[in-house]
């Protein structure tokens, strides 16, 4: 389990609202991510929600909006982290699939995944969100081709089209 939502967010001055890992979970924990990081203006904001998925205690709601100026491919949603801390890797080669609920503001969704490839540049999947709560498994060897999967460095889930948005996650795992 990576995440679960059931725990508690924190407030961090360098990060921003925090959701960390807990008990069970493994990794550092939750943060937003947006292009602000390489010169863009698109915005994310994180909350817990209840109940979650199929009555789970928890989710995690992702909000924001994607803006225009960012040449390269806006982005904004949650990232996390599978090492000690933030950027620091972990080897998750033992992992074969990623499991999560998703749900809301219909449309494509970018998982993005970064395992030090060359110029920073991650790698890309997707998914498609329906306002109701949706199972989806992502097979990591093909939806990943050419990952380095003894190296993660992050995961994020992110909008990528420009407009306000929102969806919430719940019961994320590898395994």
């Amino acid at each position: 389990m990576i995440g679960d939502f059931e725990g508690q967010a924190v407030q961090s001055k360098q990060y921003g609202p925090l959701i960390l890992s807990h008990g069970h979970e493994f990794g550092w924990g939750w943060s937003t991510t947006t292009d602000q990081s390489s010169g863009g203006h698109s915005v994310a904001r994180i909350s817990l929600i209840h109940p979650g998925a199929h009555g789970t205690r928890g989710a995690l709601r992702v909000s924001g909006e994607i803006k225009p100026g960012f040449p390269y491919g806006p982005w904004a949603g949650v990232i996390w982290f599978p090492g000690r801390g933030p950027m620091q890797p972990a080897d998750l080669s033992a992992e074969h699939e990623l499991d999560f609920w998703a749900r809301g503001t219909p449309g494509t969704y970018n998982l993005m995944l970064d395992t030090g490839a060359p110029g920073g540049i991650p790698l890309y999947a997707h998914f498609v969100t329906t306002p109701q709560w949706k199972e989806y498994h992502i097979a990591l060897a093909t939806d990943f081709p050419n990952a380095n999967w003894k190296h993660v460095y992050y995961l994020a889930f992110s909008a990528g089209n420009l407009g306000t948005f929102r969806f919430d996650l719940d019961q994320v795992s590898l395994h």
